[in-house]
Parts: C-alpha cells; sequence; structure tokens
C-alpha cells in the first residue's frame, strides 16, 4: 500500500506522507508540498494547518471506476521542536513518555526559520541515532520554515556514473537475457518461462552460444529471424513506450512462425491517471483501501498493471512442443532423429539434477 498524503512535517517534502519527524521509505522526485502553520516560539511548537485533496480513481460500490477529488486532510497537526546545538529536532509526539523524531541540520543554531536538511538521523527517547537504515537512502529532505508556513522538497543523491548514463536506457532487444532464456528453453525443450523485465538487461552471449543450433539470418536491435528445422521463426519488438515524468511503460513483443503467432503485451502506470480509470481495465487493476479527511474509507485502483506473460509463454510451449495440425517446429525428420533422440536424453538429464539440487 502506497502512502498518500500521511500528514505532518516530514511529510511536506513527499506530499504529506506521515507523521512529524518520522521518515518514510518511498519517495517520488516530484513530491513537494507547503503547509500553512502556526508557530508558537515560547512553547516550542509547529501547528501544521492541513487541508489536503488528491486526485483518485474511485471504485464505487457497483464496480465503476470514476476519476474525483477526495478531501485527505482538514485538520491541524501540532509537532513539537527543540535544538541540540546546531542540530534542530522536529519532536513527533510532544510530552510523552517515548519521543521520536527527525534531526535537521543546515540551519542557524538556536533559530527555527530558515532552510534545514535531514540528516538520516533519528531522536529517540532523548538521544540522537545515526546508526538507521535511512543511511541507506538515496535521497534528502529539505525544509523552509517561515512564521506562517512550513515548505518541504526531496533532494536526491547523483554519482557521475549515473549521470552519465541518465536518459540512456538498454534498447538491444535481441541481445537481452531475454533472448538468452528464450534460446535455452528452445535448446533444452524446457517450459518457457520468459519474463518481460529480462528485456532490459544485457546478455550478448544468446546468439553466439546458439546459432550453431538456430542460424541466425537477419538480426537488428528490435527483430531477429532464424531458423529451427528448417522453419523460419521471427522475433520483433512491436512497440515500446516509455513515460519517465509518469512511469508509464508499454511494450508489445511477438514470435512468428508461419501462421502461427504469440503475442506478448505490457503495460503499466505507476502514477494513476484518467486515461486508465475505466472499468474495461479492471481485470489490471491493484485495488486498495484509503481513509478520507472524514473518516470513510473507499477503494481506489493504486496501479494499472497489464502484463500478458503467461498467455505467451503457454503459446510458446504449443508452438515448439505441442501438439496440433499447426504445430511443425519439431516435427520429426530422417535428418532430425538423432537430434530429438539426444534431445530426449538431454531433458531427462537437466530434470534429474534439478530434482537432486531439491
Amino acid at each position: 500500500m502506497k502512502k498518500n498524503f500521511g500528514g505532518a512535517l516530514v511529510a511536506v517534502g513527499m506530499a504529506m506522507l506521515s507523521a512529524c519527524g518520522s521518515n518514510s521509505n518511498s519517495a517520488s522526485e516530484n513530491d513537494s508540498e507547503t503547509l500553512s502553520a502556526v508557530i508558537d516560539e515560547e512553547a516550542q511548537t509547529i501547528s501544521l494547518l492541513r487541508n489536503l485533496s488528491r486526485d483518485y480513481c474511485v471504485r464505487s460500490e457497483n464496480n465503476t471506476y470514476i476519476w474525483k477529488k477526495v478531501q485527505m486532510y482538514d485538520d491541524t497537526l501540532v509537532c513539537g521542536y527543540k535544538f541540540a546545538n546546531d542540530t534542530l529536532i522536529v519532536i513527533n509526539n510532544p510530552g510523552s513518555s517515548y519521543e521520536t523524531g527527525m534531526v535537521l541540520t543546515g540551519g542557524t543554531a538556536g533559530k527555527l526559520y530558515g532552510t534545514w536538511t535531514s540528516s538520516h538521523c533519528v531522536y529517540k527517547e532523548g538521544e540522537i541515532d545515526c546508526n538507521s537504515d535511512l543511511n541507506m537512502a538515496s535521497y534528502i529532505y529539505q525544509y523552509t520554515f517561515t512564521k506562517s508556513s512550513v515548505s518541504g522538497k526531496i533532494i536526491f543523491f547523483k554519482d557521475v556514473d549515473a549521470e552519465e548514463k541518465e536518459g540512456v536506457r538498454f534498447d538491444d532487444y535481441m541481445n537481452s537475457s531475454f533472448m538468452n532464456r528464450f534460446f535455452y528453453s528452445l535448446y533444452m525443450e524446457d517450459d518457457f518461462d520468459l519474463s518481460v523485465w529480462s528485456l532490459g538487461n544485457e546478455d550478448s552471449s544468446a546468439v553466439m552460444s546458439y546459432s550453431v543450433y538456430y542460424p541466425v539470418s537477419s538480426k537488428s536491435k528490435n527483430k531477429m529471424t532464424f531458423t529451427v528445422n528448417d522453419n523460419k521463426v521471427t522475433v520483433s519488438m512491436d512497440e515500446f513506450n516509455y513515460d519517465e515524468d509518469s512511469e508509464e511503460v508499454s511494450l508489445k513483443l511477438s514470435v512468428v512462425s508461419g501462421t502461427q503467432t504469440c503475442a506478448l503485451e505490457y503495460a503499466s502506470v505507476y502514477e494513476m491517471s484518467s486515461k486508465y480509470c475505466k472499468a474495461e481495465n479492471e481485470a489490471y487493476f491493484d485495488i486498495d483501501e484509503e481513509e478520507d479527511a472524514y473518516g470513510s474509507e473507499f477503494s481506489y485502483v493504486d496501479e494499472y498493471e497489464k502484463n500478458t506473460e503467461d498467455e505467451f509463454n503457454d503459446c510458446l510451449n504449443r508452438m515448439f512442443f505441442g501438439s496440433s495440425k499447426d504445430q511443425v517446429l519439431y516435427k520429426t525428420s530422417a535428418s532430425s532423429v538423432d537430434y530429438k533422440k539426444f534431445g530426449k536424453v538431454r531433458r531427462e538429464f537437466y530434470k534429474a539434477v534439478k530434482s537432486l539440487k531439491k
């Protein structure tokens, strides 16, 4: 379940994800927020005035889907704060016997107003702990305090290599681990179990390793044609789209031999939009529950993902290993009897080894 507008100071930089002085394990580069606030310097409290709403793809009781704005917070959240030398501590539960909070640095010692940055340390029961999982995070929070507001944003760490590679995406699909696994299953006559994610992993060994068995007649980044028992087979990336801003991915890949076609289709949207908020997409929805500002629970679409991997792999198994009038790739001929006998022995040996490992 995603955290959404969970409200408080640390969450200012993450669209108010959690309580004052807490830290979240997830982040989006576009997350930022400004809240009205009332600062009591004598009592050392920060009152955040939360009036937050968000667009959701809401599922109604009759299983229809509506894109609508939902009020998530309409209240005031009070945090405490104090200083430890040049460090600002924002307290989640001021006055309790088990105070917890967030540690900020970079501002002016003893003065709240100005810009402060999270240190990946936490405050617990009067002590600052910097040996937490937060040290593994790839981002920090930055907050600006004024007499009437608190603003926050996220800053991501980037090393030189990451900056050089930014915007460069692997697109040589015919030299991917997907193809390596494809040829491996074909050669071993093992059930196909291909994953769409392996298309993004480079592995140029496949063609070199298996071309002696399946001669390649043409090859590019997106398409390859080779021969299996005198039958031409073409693997083709027919469509690939990626929107970095919305994290929307879609692709279509096909394997064709004669009159047979096996199609792989994948589409996912991390941040839902009205475009996909339709009942016809229900089979691809991940549904979650949330509570609005007034305590009413509602169901909403957390993510859209369409993936035909299972159908695709089943189709490949029928195409290459199944028995039907159209299945010709492994019809035994006089020239392939020895190959088939060897393939059967090899397959039995491989399965025996797998069972031993278990």
